[in-house]
This record gives structure tokens, sequence and C-alpha cells, in this order.
């Protein structure tokens, strides 16, 4: 397909025990590494540093249903990115590539049209969209445009992230 390069995933645990809570997963070879993807400082800096790797992410990205977007740094200069803002992509000192902080990877639910829930302030945080619905929007039409298809959601829709570029209004609508 697409991938010219292999991106390792950790895998991880959540680990219930006796009233403690942990989540377990390996020791990377990161230290001394070089981030090459997204942000590690809340969008001071964001990279979209390594061509095959943001090559590799739009291809994943285009699997998902998830819609490329600019996010911008601190001094307002805009990145075109297709994860969260603050998904990290790294080179290891094995050479290897790894994604990490994968906790917003899908697009959050609407806080507005989910009046059933509750809603905490922080909701577009943790309340994601499956990936099973997004493949859903794919392969479906809009029921007031039939020859059009569902556009790809953004990860940063609705979160600080997706505010501040031109595009925002595009994903945040």
């Amino acid at each position: 397909k697409y991938y010219k390069i292999s991106i390792c995933v950790p895998m991880q645990a959540l680990v219930d025990y006796h009233g403690y809570r942990l989540v377990a997963m390996p020791l990377l070879p990161l230290k001394g590494g070089k981030l090459i993807y997204g942000s590690k400082d809340t969008g001071k800096t964001i990279h979209h540093d390594d061509p095959h790797f943001n090559e590799c992410m739009r291809g994943i990205a285009q699997d998902l249903h998830l819609g490329g977007h600019h996010v911008c740094d601190e001094q307002g200069v805009e990145h075109h990115i297709y994860a969260a803002g603050d998904i990290e992509g790294h080179i290891g000192t094995d050479g290897r590539y790894y994604l990490i902080d994968l906790a917003r990877a899908f697009p959050p639910e609407s806080m507005w049209d989910t009046h059933h829930l509750h809603r905490p302030s922080q909701a577009v945080f943790f309340r994601m969209l499956r990936p099973e619905f997004l493949q859903w929007l794919k392969k479906n039409h809009r029921p007031n445009k039939p020859e059009e298809s569902f556009p790809p959601l953004s990860c940063d829709a609705l979160t600080n992230w997706g505010q501040s570029s031109r595009d925002s209004k595009e994903h945040n609508d």
C-alpha cells in the first residue's frame, strides 16, 4: 500500500489490583531519539519533520476516515497534520519509528449533540467516536446530499487545538 515505513505502537495494559489501577507499557528506546510528528509541549512546537512518516500518517488517516487539518504553534505558524496535535511520532535510538500518546486518536463526540450523557467540561478529551462509526461515515452518503459522502473528521475538532487555524470552521461545524 502506501506504507513506506513501519510504525511501532507500544502495547499497554490496564491492571486493577487491590483497589489500585496501573497502566503498564514497555520502556521504549526514545531517550535521545527524535520527535518528528505532533507535539510534546502542548502545542508550543509542532513537528511534521519526516516526509515518509507524514505520508504514512496521511494513509492511516485516510483508512480511518480522519481529516488532515492545520494546527498552530505558539508563534501562530500553521502545520498540516493528520492526527491529534498531541500525538507523538518519534524515531527511537534503535532507528525505528514509534507512535505514542494515542488517547485522542479518534475525533471527539459533540457535547452539544449528546444531551442524554453527563457533560463534563473536558469530555472532548475522553469521549471519542468509535472507529466503526467513522467507517460507516466513510461508506455512506449524506441524507440531504446523496451524491456527497460524509467528509473525514478531525481528531482536534471541538478542542483548542482545532480552533485557531484557517480550516477550523470546516472541522468544527
